[in-house]
C-alpha cells in the first residue's frame, strides 16, 4: 500500500505551479463585441480586436506591477526551496511551516493589492472588468500553502 505521507511535498510544489500560471494569465478582462481587453498583474495589456499590446506606464500601475510580481516570485522561490530542503532533510519542520504561512500571506497580499489598486486606477474597475485566473489562482495557491501547514504533523511525514 502506498504511504500518502511520502508524497505530501507535492502540495507546495503544486501551489508554486498555480502561482506561476496565475502570473502568466490575465488578472482582469472584459469581453465586448468583436474582442476583449485583458490586463496582467505585471502591467501588460492586450486589446484583441486591434491586436494592440502595451505596458501600462502609469506610476501606480508600474509600482504595483513590480511590487506584486516581486512578492509572488519570492513566494514561489520559497515554496520550491523549502520542498527541496524537505526532500534533502535539511530544514526544521517548524521553520518550514512558518515559511509556508509567510508564502500564503504573500500570495494573498499580491492580488489584494491589485484589487485595491484597480479601484484607485479606474472608478468602478471591478464593476467593468471580470477577475481572471491571475487573481483567483493566487488565492488558490495561498490556500494550498496554508493548508500544507496543517497537513504536516511530524517529521516522519517526510
Amino acid at each position: 500500500m502506498v504511504d500518502i505521507k511520502k508524497y505530501l511535498w507535492i502540495i507546495p510544489i503544486f501551489s508554486a505551479i498555480i502561482a506561476v500560471i496565475a502570473i502568466l494569465t490575465p488578472v482582469a478582462y472584459v469581453l465586448y463585441t468583436g474582442g476583449g481587453l485583458y490586463f496582467w498583474l505585471w502591467a501588460l495589456n492586450i486589446r484583441t480586436n486591434t491586436s494592440e499590446i502595451w505596458f501600462n506606464t502609469d506610476t501606480l500601475a508600474l509600482v504595483g506591477a513590480v511590487l506584486e510580481t516581486f512578492v509572488i516570485v519570492l513566494a514561489i522561490l520559497i515554496l520550491i526551496s523549502t520542498v527541496l530542503k524537505i526532500r534533502n532533510k535539511g530544514i526544521n519542520l517548524r521553520k518550514v511551516k512558518i515559511l509556508w504561512l509567510f508564502c500564503g500571506i504573500l500570495l494573498i497580499i499580491a492580488p489584494i493589492g491589485y484589487i485595491i489598486g484597480g479601484q484607485f486606477y479606474a472608478t468602478n474597475f471591478w464593476n467593468t472588468y471580470s477577475p481572471g485566473f491571475g487573481v483567483i489562482g493566487l488565492f488558490i495557491a495561498a490556500t494550498l500553502a496554508i493548508i500544507e501547514i496543517f497537513i504536516y504533523k511530524d517529521k516522519k511525514s517526510f
